[in-house]
């Protein structure tokens, strides 16, 4: 399987699998900056892509580009799902630096405000509201 392949399944587990695979894709000492935030660990990546996983429970994903150059595989992606009754889309891109065949490092960009807007202003107070604990916890995350 080739980085591009790696990074698309890697992608693919995140954000729809069950995170079994998780120590498939990722290295034990993964670093993962997601906009302006720093996990680390494996163990962080269910934590880091919570909230898109809770907020739609039908999500998928589409790759939509994908560059590759040495170590470095820089993937386009659309996600996909259902809010409320409203179809929602998130788009971001993900360069991941791969060691071997694990990805040590990642660089991850989310258009959150597209998504607030789609949602509207009493769907997005609402997902705010109803998804507090995610957000929190996504803090406490990024600070260990």
């Amino acid at each position: 399987m080739s980085n591009p392949e790696r990074a698309q399944e890697a992608l693919r587990e995140i954000f729809t699998g069950d995170h079994s695979r998780l120590a498939d894709y990722y290295a034990p000492d993964f670093v993962d900056h997601v906009n302006r935030m720093e996990f680390r660990g494996v163990e962080s990546i269910p934590i880091s892509t919570a909230l898109p996983r809770r907020l739609c429970p039908d999500l998928s994903v589409e790759f939509d580009r994908q560059v590759a150059e040495g170590d470095l595989v820089t993937t386009y992606w659309t996600l996909k799902g259902t809010y409320r009754a409203r179809a929602v889309r998130f788009t971001g891109v993900s360069t991941h630096r791969f060691e071997g065949e694990r990805i040590i490092e990642s660089w991850d960009v989310a258009d959150s405000i597209e998504t607030f807007r789609q949602l509207g202003l009493l769907r997005s107070i609402l997902m705010l509201l109803t998804q507090w604990r995610a957000v929190l916890d996504l803090r406490r995350a990024e600070k260990a």
